[in-house]
């Protein structure tokens, strides 16, 4: 569902030069080209069985030619790479600290769920460097870290110009949240909103509805078979 989310909260220009920073298994450079073909995307993943699935999800769909497929350790990535330049910078980022929590046995799902190679603050500062002047950021984070992102992104010369928090419903308070941020010095408005996946009955929301209507994707209805 985040993907779904992060990726209407992303709406790159024609043309846009794309950085996408842990790209799983491809479904956000997907997601983005649904709606808007023209766009150049370098997607960056660590881990191999990942990035083997990212490409071969990109060559059954016929993307190729739009997504250049990186496997690699971000920042090692960014440090040989510094000339990048990129009109965005997209990511749906491990969210937990390193010492926080269970970590999962499973090697895959333990580095997709906590920073064991990459952490925010490296995120932020190597992905605000290869943003070009007025580029933004947007990521996704679990809303306990919404001060700790945005002191970092101001740390980088990134000022937050909309912020999404995201809740199961109105009943529930927000969970997570959507940030998006712009590469300026000059001070900019804050817009903010709360959004609601489902409705009281466990239907999808008109908001919901029509985030997945909008990549042609179905969806489902209820809570309990969104699994």
């Amino acid at each position: 569902m985040e993907p779904f989310l992060l990726a209407d909260f992303v709406r790159p220009q024609p043309g846009a030069r794309v950085l996408e920073v842990g790209t799983g298994c491809g479904i956000i450079p997907l997601l983005l080209l649904t709606r808007q073909l023209d766009l150049s995307i370098t997607a960056v993943e660590i881990q191999e069985s990942l990035a083997r699935q990212a490409e071969s999800n990109l060559m059954e769909n016929g993307k190729t030619d739009r997504v250049r497929l990186v496997h690699a350790d971000f920042v090692n990535w960014s440090r040989q790479n510094a000339d990048a330049v990129f009109d965005w910078v997209v990511s749906n980022p491990p969210y937990r600290k390193r010492n926080s929590g269970r970590v999962n046995p499973d090697r895959e799902k333990a580095i997709a769920r906590h920073e064991l190679t990459l952490d925010l603050a490296g995120l932020v500062a190597a992905g605000a460097r290869h943003l070009a002047p007025d580029g933004r950021m947007a990521l996704c984070y679990p809303l306990e870290r919404l001060d700790e992102v945005r002191r970092q992104m101001e740390r980088e010369g990134l000022r937050p110009v909309e912020l999404k928090r995201v809740a199961g419903h109105p009943e529930s308070p927000a969970r997570f949240f959507l940030i998006l941020a712009q590469k300026t010095n000059a001070p900019v408005p804050l817009n903010e909103t709360l959004f609601y996946i489902y409705e009281a009955d466990g239907a999808y929301t008109s908001g919901m509805k029509s985030v997945y209507e909008s990549f042609n994707y179905p969806g489902r209805s209820h809570r309990n078979r969104q699994k």
